[in-house]
Parts: C-alpha cells; sequence; structure tokens
C-alpha cells in the first residue's frame, strides 16, 4: 500500500492544485455576478473535499483505500451539486480542445516513458534487436491511440452538458 509520506505528498500536491481551482472559482464569482452563486457552491464543494482528503493522511492505514474511493465520487459529484445553483456557460468546441491537447500531452509523455524505457533496457545490457518488436508494437499503439481519437471531431459528440461531463470524466 501507500507509504505515510508518500500518501501526504501525494494529498499535498492534489490539494495545491484544486486550491488553485478555488482561487479561479472566487474569480469567477467575483466577476460574474450572475453566476456568483453557482461558483461559490464550487468553491463550498471543492474545499470541504479537500478538507476531507486532508483528513486521509490522518486515518489508519486500513481506511485510506475506502476513504479514496469515497472522496474520488465526492470529487465527481460535486459539478453536479454545483450546477443546481445555476448552469454556467460552456462552449463544445473549447472543451473538445482543451481535452485534445491533454491527449497529445499524455501521448508524448507514452513516448517519453517508452524511450526512458528502453534506454534503460539497453543500458543494462539487452540486445536491441529483442527489443524492436516492442519498441514497434508501442509506437504503433501510440499512432492509432492518436488516429482514433482525433480521427472525429469531439465536439460533435458534445450535444448537451450531460454529454460534456461524461466525455470529460471518461478522461
Amino acid at each position: 500500500m501507500f507509504s505515510q509520506g508518500r500518501l501526504t505528498l501525494a494529498v499535498t500536491g492534489y490539494v495545491v492544485m484544486r486550491l488553485a481551482m478555488i482561487t479561479q472559482w472566487l474569480r469567477a464569482a467575483r466577476n460574474h455576478p450572475e453566476r456568483r452563486h453557482t461558483a461559490l457552491r464550487y468553491v463550498i464543494g471543492i474545499g470541504l473535499a479537500q478538507l476531507c482528503w486532508v483528513g486521509v493522511v490522518f486515518l489508519p492505514q486500513e481506511l485510506v483505500v475506502g476513504s479514496f474511493f469515497a472522496l474520488c465520487a465526492v470529487e465527481l459529484l460535486i459539478p453536479a451539486w454545483a450546477e443546481r445553483g445555476g448552469s454556467t456557460p460552456w462552449h463544445r468546441h473549447h472543451i473538445a480542445e482543451r481535452y485534445g491537447l491533454m491527449t497529445i500531452i499524455v501521448l508524448g509523455e507514452s513516448v517519453l516513458a517508452a524511450t526512458t524505457a528502453t534506454q534503460r533496457a539497453l543500458s543494462s545490457g539487452v540486445v536491441f534487436s529483442g527489443l524492436v518488436p516492442i519498441v514497434v508494437g508501442g509506437l504503433l499503439t501510440v499512432y492509432v491511440m492518436w488516429w482514433l481519437y482525433f480521427d472525429h471531431p469531439a465536439h460533435d459528440l458534445l450535444a448537451s452538458k450531460g454529454d460534456a461531463f461524461l466525455w470529460g470524466y471518461g478522461h
């Protein structure tokens, strides 16, 4: 399982990231009066969830995994709860673009990880000819994933806000 130090580090990183999101929702609440109620609901939901994540660090080890899944569910429910306060505007082309950019980064990281693994294998004495099928297969997998992801415009799939949430969470 997780060591206490790794758990603390993971929770700290997540909380810092989500505090930036709280700051953005506070900014939206200040600058968008007609959507202030919804933005503040996001602030409350995300803020309370972050307090719970910090609490996970202090739980006994046997409760950490269950708490993780429970808090993941809470995090996924925050937008549904917050949007009941009034719907926020969204643009399907923008959402598709942002997730497309994230996918490009993930695929690039996959190539980097494969390159690093190949370099380590070669430095440990593995003969390159033994790695060729793995290297070629890995690159083909990344190229096929790229093609499948970008073959059809994603914004066509985002007909409603519900579709956009499901599509985004699916990532």
